[in-house]
């Protein structure tokens, strides 16, 4: 993702955190304007957040943080990222009757004088109380004139609370 991409994600999200306080345990969602939102952390604290619309048909706002372990990249070299989805991103996610949503994003961008293409599988279930889930995907990293890296993720596991 872009550096201006990442940036708008970063202050979303500590305004997001900020405005929904700390998470709680209570037995309903938060309520924000324009639907029902879940947060949570992840790795070294980064923040998941998850917005449905109010009629819990679909996902309108998706963070998720995910890593990249240097063995399963061609060029052992570790790589992290963050999926951003949802209708206020240009990638609605639609919620099942059962709850379920799966969607599939490819980011396609350059920096630094490299070409990214990260595709990432997310797939959830909607809960109570919670949203449970996991990401999974790969990264293609083409420098210009150097060798191609190639990396793998997941399933990595989530949750996010009321």
């Amino acid at each position: 993702m872009s550096r201006k991409r990442l940036a708008l994600a970063v202050a979303m999200a500590a305004l997001g955190l900020g405005a929904l306080g700390s998470f709680s345990n209570a037995s309903a969602q938060t309520e924000v304007e324009g639907g029902v939102a879940f947060g949570g952390l992840r790795f070294f604290g980064e923040p998941i957040w998850i917005r449905l619309d109010p009629g819990r048909s679909s996902v309108r706002y998706l963070e998720l943080p995910w890593h990249v372990n240097g063995k399963r990249c061609s060029d052992r070299t570790g790589y992290a990222s963050v999926l951003l989805a949802g209708a206020e991103w240009d990638a609605p996610m639609w919620i099942a009757a059962d709850g379920t949503f799966r969607k599939t994003v490819v980011d396609d961008y350059r920096d630094l004088g490299r070409r990214y293409t990260e595709t990432q599988t997310v797939k959830g279930t909607i809960r109570a109380t919670r949203v449970v889930g996991t990401i999974e995907g790969k990264v293609t990293i083409n420098p210009r004139g150097g060798q191609v890296v190639r990396c793998t993720f997941g399933p990595q596991h989530w949750v996010a609370h009321d």
